[in-house]
């Protein structure tokens, strides 16, 4: 990418967990914030080296009903929303506003 001239962005998959820090399940949080921070140093790494022509994204999408946030979820599941009006991880609409630019 770098020795490439043309342009190119690399996306990492991250959650708001790693940026807000809740109380509880602190490996994923923990997790997360390194992928923030991993996602900070290579942008700004990357903006350097290449003029801004290779890019760093997080992409953090809303929340997901998945197994791991909802231990008893089985088969069928996928039809429940929450209060909030999540959907299952595998029907998650995302939006430009999914996009968490990081360039200052």
């Amino acid at each position: 990418m770098i020795a490439s001239d043309q342009p190119a962005a690399i996306v990492y998959l991250g959650s708001k967990k790693g940026i807000t820090n809740p109380p509880g399940n602190a490996a994923y949080s923990v997790a997360n914030a390194g992928i923030k921070a991993l996602t900070e140093q290579l942008e700004h790494d990357l903006r350097n080296a290449t003029d801004g022509r290779v890019s760093a994204h997080l992409l953090v999408p809303g929340y997901t009903l998945t197994p791991m946030n909802f231990p008893g979820m089985h088969a069928g599941a996928h039809k429940r929303r929450s209060a909030a009006g999540a959907q299952p991880s595998s029907g998650v609409p995302l939006t430009s506003s999914s996009l968490l630019p990081l360039r200052q």
